[in-house]
């Protein structure tokens, strides 16, 4: 199988001249192709000087590769020209009244895809849960029947065309669903003896305990990491764990992606309400699935904003956070007078480049983060952005 090598986003301001400069790069370039894990590799090369913002060197600059990762940029640079910096996502939150909803009253989310709801990365961000508590205190809320999610606007499906399945039930692959909760992740705990081979001992699946579990991860050799891997699909119930972690480990954390967010939220809003003395039921509907959609009063929402882009995009482009790319496309493709959904969003991140004299064709792209290996972008394209 082909490596896929690319070489990208080179940017020179030296006093050589161009020539020079040039005939080092491809010397250069003809020792890396020489070395053995680039020998049956493809390679992109398109440098360009800083200062006058034209070619220096270029070696199938036209031809698309596989980003991986770099593609970020492109998801990175699209939302800031397309929202902004200071573009924020919006969760909105009302309670239907007994006289309208089964009784007791009926909690409604309004989500707006925000990848970062309850994530602990921001520390002077407002606790959602604290002010959807507070929200039902002040309104004398004791009991709530289930919670309703209008979701009509989103595309239910989470996960962008191309993803493979060793992927989606790792966290890395977790998808971009309208309501996400803790970044759809969760922490599995392990234990393991000091035979390498010896099955693991699962001590904590938080996040699956609703989901039956096939735990096949054994013991691997001290050392080895983190090699196991956690199979899941959205709305399954199933979760299956392979793989290995490392022997003599008294506790071995890997991490998994949530196949159901809204039921992972519902169970810890369950949770946190409880403490509060409201009790919250097992309900949970969908208005994507409803043909009639209940009447609610827009002034009885309450809103909840994230952090800015600009807050959110250190973090997508520091720790290559899949999700948040995932999700700020969909935005994107709101934004823009669309359904939520990966494919219009990406679409229009197409266009808009396509508007600044990047061709069309140089960028097939399926997904915000890179995730998907049919993903392909020239490394001319790539630079231009």
């Amino acid at each position: 199988m082909k490596v896929f090598c690319l070489l990208t986003a080179i940017l020179f301001s030296q006093a050589a001249s161009s020539q020079t400069l040039s005939s080092r790069l491809g010397k250069a370039l003809a020792e890396l192709e020489q070395m053995p894990m680039f020998r049956h590799a493809q390679v992109s090369m398109y440098v360009l000087d800083a200062q006058t913002g034209k070619p220096v060197f270029a070696r199938s600059e036209k031809s698309g590769m596989v980003p991986a990762s770099v593609q970020k940029l492109v998801t990175s640079a699209s939302a800031y020209a397309l929202l902004g910096p200071g573009y924020r996502f919006r969760t909105r939150f009302a309670v239907i009244p007994s006289e309208i909803a089964e009784n007791p009253p009926l909690l409604v989310l309004e989500p707006g895809v925000d990848p970062v709801l309850g994530s602990d990365r921001f520390p002077s961000q407002p606790d959602f849960m604290d002010q959807l508590i507070k929200y039902l205190q002040i309104r004398g809320i004791k009991s709530l029947s289930g919670i309703l999610i209008r979701d009509q606007d989103f595309d239910p499906n989470p996960i962008p065309d191309g993803w493979i399945w060793q992927d989606i039930g790792n966290y890395f692959g977790a998808g971009a669903w309208p309501l996400n909760w803790q970044e759809n992740k969760t922490r599995v705990s392990f234990s393991t003896g000091k035979t390498v081979g010896e099955p693991a001992r699962l001590l904590q699946p938080h996040g699956y305990e609703r989901y039956r579990i096939i735990q096949e991860v054994k013991a691997g050799p001290a050392g080895s990491g983190d090699q196991a891997f956690v199979y899941a699909f959205p709305f399954g119930h199933t979760v299956m764990l392979k793989g290995t972690v490392p022997a003599g480990q008294q506790r071995f954390d890997v991490f998994g992606s949530i196949p159901d967010p809204a039921r992972f939220f519902a169970d810890s809003l369950a949770r946190r309400a409880a403490k509060s003395g409201i009790r919250l039921g097992e309900g949970l509907y969908y208005a994507s699935g409803q043909a009639i959609q209940p009447v609610i009063p827009v002034d009885s929402f309450a809103v909840y904003r994230s952090p800015d882009w600009e807050e959110v995009n250190n973090w997508f482009m520091k720790k290559s956070i899949n999700l948040y790319g995932e999700a700020v496309v969909k935005a994107i493709s709101y934004q823009a007078g669309q359904r939520a959904a990966t494919d219009s969003g990406i679409f229009v991140i197409r266009k808009f480049w396509e508007q600044q004299g990047i061709p069309f064709a140089s960028m097939r792209i399926l997904d915000g983060s890179g995730l998907s290996p049919s993903n392909r972008i020239s490394a001319e394209a790539l630079v231009s952005v």
